[in-house]
């Protein structure tokens, strides 16, 4: 995909504008397909914190429309946002881990923003993946597997009167997050993923 197409389907002109909801919604929920050297280049270009303002903003809204009772998922999508922001500390929290850092661990701390890249590329897919959750439409009776991408827009019209529906999300529970990160993450002093998982529960 050339550069403009890619801008196209973020819906920005410049790096710059990539700077609201909109903008990451429409990379992790596009249609089209895209790949990590798309998306690398406008990476490098976005500040750190302004890429961990829209992560922070796209996945509560994710987590703040997900069932009351359906805390491992909830707290699965919590842990790779914790995971996305971590990155983007690799390269600070490296330094403070002296030189025991294995291969993998160096070779993103060099290029976080690629590894960022990669981390939300895979959840895209995963998010766009097809049968992964089990529909019910109350309405009608009617059966249906569709992706989770899909699956949330429909709890966002049920919370607007649209549609009533069940779902059963447990063959969404196989993504698998890198340990290495996530002790990064545990380093650089987040919330631990437990919490997380508390504050749903309340």
């Amino acid at each position: 995909m050339d550069r403009n197409t890619f801008y196209d389907l973020v819906d920005i002109e410049t790096p710059e504008d990539f700077k609201f909801y909109d903008n990451i919604e429409n990379l992790i929920e596009s249609d089209e397909e895209w790949d990590i050297d798309d998306l690398s280049p406008l990476l490098i270009e976005i500040p750190n914190d302004v890429m961990r303002e829209l992560i922070d903003e796209y996945f509560t809204s994710l987590l703040d429309r997900l069932p009351d009772d359906e805390t491992d998922l909830y707290t699965l999508i919590y842990n790779v946002s914790r995971t996305m922001k971590s990155v983007l500390n690799v390269d600070v929290i490296s330094s403070e881990f002296g030189n025991e850092n294995s291969d993998i661990e160096k070779e993103h701390a060099n290029n976080p923003k690629r590894r960022l890249s990669y981390e939300l590329k895979k959840f895209s897919d995963w998010f766009s993946r097809e049968n992964l959750v089990d529909i019910k439409n109350l309405e009608n009776g009617k059966e249906f597997k569709a992706p989770l991408r899909d699956a949330m827009g429909m709890i966002t019209l049920e919370k607007l009167g649209i549609g009533s529906y069940s779902y059963n999300f447990d063959d969404c529970n196989d993504y698998e997050l890198d340990d290495y990160i996530l002790n990064f993450s545990d380093f650089a002093g987040s919330e631990a993923t437990e919490n997380a998982g508390d504050d749903h529960e309340g």
